[in-house]
């Protein structure tokens, strides 16, 4: 597999394990012509055997277009978060990561190394997201592994479905300016105005 190069599990109903690696356009094409023929052959979406809930493979496939496995690592692809402010978007990409990271790595406990990272990727690192992160009662912490509660889950799954929705917009993005209190930058000298 090349750096470009995705790789989906999927579990069918019958038990049956697929792994499908390739280009994310050609993954995403199997696993769509998965789930259209399980859906033409008449099979529910949910599994008795799990009390209801959905199979892994409709899992995964609920994260397309946000989330991939690559290398036994989680990479958020989303590029608009559908957030109107830094401090939603970094809520929506904590919760995001640490449901993807549930579901494509099968982790209960994520390192929070993992979402630091993440947030990093994202510039949206910084004192108000790690006081979010300590301070937000969706996110369970246990020394360094971190992972959501289960009204944290669902809420995870919304904006996953809102991130998909291409009628949906959000005005906060990765692009977005942050603004820095203190000295401005003086144009073409470098020089601060309070220097």
């Amino acid at each position: 597999m090349t750096t470009k190069d995705v790789e989906a599990q999927v579990s069918l109903p019958d038990g049956t394990q697929i792994t499908v690696k390739g280009g994310k356009g050609s993954v995403a094409d199997i696993l769509t012509t998965l789930a259209g023929t399980a859906r033409s052959r008449g099979e529910s979406g949910a599994d008795a055997s799990r009390g209801g809930s959905l199979p892994a493979s409709t899992v995964v496939g609920t994260l397309t277009g946000v989330a991939e496995k690559d290398n036994g690592n989680v990479h958020i692809i989303a590029s608009d978060l559908k957030a109107k402010s830094a401090r939603e978007a970094a809520q929506r990409l904590i919760y995001i990561t640490l449901y993807a990271r549930s579901v494509l790595l099968n982790e209960k406990k994520s390192p929070r190394k993992a979402l630091v990272e993440t947030l990093k990727d994202y510039n949206l690192y910084d004192g108000n997201t790690r006081r979010l992160v300590a301070n937000d009662k969706g996110v369970v912490r246990d020394g360094k592994t971190i992972w959501l509660s289960q009204p944290a889950a669902e809420l995870a799954r919304k904006f996953i479905k809102e991130i998909q929705d291409p009628t949906t917009k959000g005005s906060w993005g990765i692009s977005s300016v942050r603004r820095r209190r203190g000295g401005k930058t003086v144009r073409g000298t470098g020089a601060s105005k309070n220097a």
